[in-house]
């Protein structure tokens, strides 16, 4: 069975009025996931290829990131979803905001900062019904407002 897998976060560049701030968001790692070894997972934090995404902020003025969970943008035609759950995590440890795996858009604020915030996300999708072989990729959005 062969398996190829990818994650890619869509950074979207956002510029508010000057009094509520101004992000900007930069890719650097777009991230890869892998296959659980007991078939039923995939995900940026497996064991083997898997990486997670990572993603540099640039605040003026504070700002919110708003993190959606990750949606599929590439399933072999034999997939079958079922029950299938798709959820994001992310850390960005220079902001003290985190968030555990959800479902959910969640979202932190990121303050007024000289250096940069990496946000790293991961995504994984638990399907009880496993992964048929073939290409799957997702993306996770990140929105600053």
């Amino acid at each position: 069975m062969q398996l190829r897998l990818g994650l890619a976060c869509a950074a979207l560049l956002v510029a508010t009025p000057a009094e509520a701030g101004l992000c900007t968001l930069s890719l650097p790692t777009p991230g890869g996931l892998a296959l659980s070894a007991d078939g039923l997972r995939l995900g940026s934090e497996e064991t083997g290829v898997a990486t997670p995404g990572t993603l540099t902020v640039l605040s003026v003025g504070s700002s919110t990131l708003t993190v959606d969970p990750p949606v599929w943008t590439q399933v072999p035609a034999e997939y079958q979803p079922g029950a299938e759950s798709r959820e994001v995590r992310y850390t960005a440890p220079l902001s003290g905001g985190s968030q555990a795996y959800t479902a959910m858009s969640s979202s932190i604020t990121v303050p007024n900062l000289l250096n940069a915030v990496i946000l790293t996300i991961n995504n994984r999708v638990t399907n009880p019904q496993g992964f048929a072989a073939g290409d799957y990729r997702t993306r996770t959005v990140v929105t600053c407002s």
